[in-house]
């Protein structure tokens, strides 16, 4: 896209809407001079996809002349989105007569310029939400965590959801779930990469009525060499069929790593109350807000606190370190878990009542607001499940 500006608030504006992670993909080129130069651009050249331009005055009869001359420039198929600090019902339908897809009323934001190229785009935002589980070293629990709070989300919100085992080689959701999958997320992976439109539910398994699982049998016989396109491709793919997905990532620091947190909606850390965790959280947390400038923090949690013995950090060193408070601190728990993973079930068909379950339960609601959270836990300091989230 191109957009041409008249002020420089408003190319401000534009310049940090083209950091969001939403618009991440689109080449957008910002120019001074307004419909002019946008004139002057297009004199010999076809014009891009979408076209924004910022009105120069409030002289509207001035304005539509110059609209006028530019939609003769302009090729059919490309999309107008006008902006200017003018209030007015009849210019407005004027310009909807006239084939401007949107207005834009100026002084504004980024949110609201990336809202309005998402409607020229014809991208929903009412397409499924995307939640990635990502450990900050190996071994802290981020995919047994992940598989519970998929399990509960699909079991609260009653919609269809999806559970991802991203660990091509090694996952283990299938094993949690006492599955066995004949295709997984290695066949899913190969058929994006060698450009197969496969429906996703070839390769799914069922987990119960809302949880579906995309898992992974540990065959090493054939290497994946991902790509941000395909994984990009894929979690597209994701967001069409499914209300709630959750990506169980494996622990690395790949380009299509990168690209999948860019790609997702939340980003949930798992990181052990140790030295290295606290180092891993730390340098996460600074490169992901890099990544997504616009959105909020990932959520936090300290997994398998309280071993016996142990040096450990308290949630508030993390706090200093990394600018945020855990949303959940998990005890270390090895009885409840490892009973459950034995028998290829979570700890919410073994061990119901226990206070683990209560914790994964409501840090569910946490994680996706709208789920119904039961507040009888403990009002114990040492047990307290999370900090207030940014509503």
């Amino acid at each position: 896209m191109d957009a041409f500006f008249e002020t420089p608030g408003f190319a401000d504006t534009l310049r940090a809407a083209g950091r969001d992670r939403l618009l991440s993909r689109v080449t957008m080129q910002i120019q001074s001079g307004g419909i002019p130069r946008a004139l002057e651009a297009y004199a010999a050249a076809s014009t891009p996809n979408i076209v924004l331009l910022e009105l120069g005055s409030r002289d509207l009869e001035l304005e539509r002349s110059k609209l006028e001359s530019f939609a003769e420039a302009c090729d059919v198929d490309t999309k107008v989105i006008v902006a200017g600090s003018t209030n007015d019902v009849d210019f407005y339908r004027w310009l909807r007569e006239n084939g401007v897809s949107d207005y834009l009323l100026l002084p504004t934001g980024d949110a609201a310029v990336v809202d309005v190229l998402y409607r020229a785009m014809n991208i929903g935002r009412s397409a499924g939400r995307v939640i990635a589980f990502l450990g900050a070293k190996g071994g802290v629990g981020s995919s047994v965590l992940c598989h519970h709070v998929a399990a509960e989300t699909a079991r609260k919100s009653g919609k269809p959801s999806l559970l991802v085992d991203l660990d091509v080689g090694f996952g283990t959701a299938a094993l949690n779930f006492d599955l066995t999958p004949l295709k997984g997320v290695a066949e899913l992976l190969f058929s994006s990469v060698a450009g197969e439109a496969e429906a996703v539910e070839k390769f799914v398994l069922r987990a119960d009525s809302n949880l579906s699982l995309i898992g992974t049998g540990a065959s090493l016989l054939r290497g994946i060499a991902i790509t941000p396109e395909h994984i990009e491709r894929t979690i597209r793919r994701f967001r069409e069929s499914y209300s709630y997905t959750f990506l169980d990532l494996p622990h690395e620091w790949s380009d299509w790593i990168r690209n999948a947190l860019i790609d997702v909606d939340d980003i949930v850390v798992v990181a052990a109350p140790d030295i290295a965790g606290l180092r891993n959280t730390k340098a996460m947390f600074e490169a992901l807000r890099q990544m997504r400038p616009n959105d909020e923090d990932p959520r936090l949690i300290l997994n398998m606190a309280g071993v016996r013995g142990r040096q450990e950090l308290r949630a508030r060193d993390f706090q200093a370190a990394a600018g945020k408070e855990p949303d959940l601190v998990m005890p270390f728990a090895p009885e409840t878990f490892s009973e459950a993973a034995t028998e290829g079930k979570l700890i919410f068909d073994v061990a119901a009542r226990s206070a683990e379950a209560r914790k994964l339960q409501n840090f569910a609601g946490v994680v996706v607001p709208n789920l119904r959270v039961d507040t009888t836990e403990s009002g114990n300091l040492m047990s307290r499940l999370f900090s207030k989230s940014k509503a």
